[in-house]
Parts: structure tokens; sequence; C-alpha cells
């Protein structure tokens, strides 16, 4: 039996690359909303209101890039939930003008409620 303190180890272990895969494909946001090819997407992080602005979602940049006054859609298992323009976009702190892949940021989104957006919503462009 050798020196695992749990018993045998069985044949079928998975390693953590096939873990990984069926995880990924049974994620609710995995198939909700494909970006177009060279398009824009972020899966919602975090959801916030600032009085006198809006509401602002926070997420990864995962493909593609987003300027301020572009229009965005926020879809939710593979439904179009809301369309709207960003009309600002923050990244610790400071205020840009373009969201880039890899990027943590902010989106102001124009003309939205706090309650119409959830995490895990992805804002594709």
């Amino acid at each position: 039996m050798g020196w695992w303190p749990f018993g045998r180890k069985s044949t079928e272990d998975k390693n953590v690359e096939t873990l990984l895969a069926e995880a990924n494909a049974a994620s609710p946001t995995a198939s909700a909303a494909p970006a177009p090819a060279g398009g824009f997407r972020m899966t919602v992080d975090d959801v916030f209101m600032i009085t006198g602005r809006g509401v602002v979602v926070t997420g990864q940049v995962e493909s593609g890039t987003l300027a301020v006054g572009q229009p965005v859609q926020v879809v939710r298992d593979g439904a179009v939930v809301a369309s709207t323009e960003v009309t600002g976009i923050e990244k610790f702190r400071a205020v840009i003008d373009t969201a880039q892949v890899g990027e943590n940021v902010g989106l102001l989104m124009r003309g939205l409620a706090r309650d119409q957006l959830r995490s895990g919503d992805v804002v594709t462009g």
C-alpha cells in the first residue's frame, strides 16, 4: 500500500486538468455569452451603487477592449437582461479611457438599477 495514509488510491482518480475542465463546463457563465470574435467580455464580480453617479460593476476583462461611450449588453443565463452604455471606466481608482484584457476594472453603467445586475452576469460589447 505504500505511504498513502487514506487507503488505496483509485485508478479512477482524475487529474487537476480534467476536474477544471468539468467545473468550467458546468459553470453557468461558461456558455452564457460567448464573446464575438475580438469582442469585449467581462464576468461581473460585484455590483455597487454610487450615489449621484449610478451603478458600477467590477470584474476582470476576459477578452477584447472596451472604451468609454461604447454600448454593452448584460447577459444572464444566455439571455440579454440589459443593454446600456458605459459612461466611465476605473482601474485602481484611476479613471481610464479603455479597458484591456487582464485588467481588473469598474464599469459605470448608464441608466441601470443595482437590482438589475448580479454577480456572475456577463458584460459583452
